[in-house]
């Protein structure tokens, strides 16, 4: 038994046998390889292309499947520039007088 770094307990396994961390990893690329990192368990002498992590659910009572797990993106520190991140995804407070990064149109 182990625990995750969401502080779900699950079983030391292979990622590949572990579903819901595979889906993760499928549906976010690389934006969770730090939550993958931290999920490492077992002695540190897998090999690397298939370590063993904390598999929720795995190895507890259920269906195996464990909780869906979506680790959540830090919030930035604050800084002169505040918020680093716009409040609305897509909209720009800055006026271009020119296309930028734009690719003609075929009429």
């Amino acid at each position: 038994r182990c625990v995750n770094p969401l502080g779900e307990s699950g079983a030391c396994i292979y990622i590949r046998k572990c579903q819901p961390l595979l889906e993760l990893l499928v549906t976010h690329g690389t934006s969770v390889s730090e939550f993958l990192l931290q999920s490492r368990c077992g002695n540190g002498n897998d090999d690397s292309s298939n370590p063993r992590v904390c598999c929720p659910g795995a190895g507890t009572s259920g269906n195996g499947e464990g909780g869906r797990i979506v680790p959540e993106r830090p919030k930035p520190n604050n800084s002169q520039y505040w918020p680093l991140y716009a409040p609305t995804c897509g909209v720009s407070n800055h006026t271009y007088t020119r296309v930028v990064g734009g690719v003609p149109a075929s009429l």
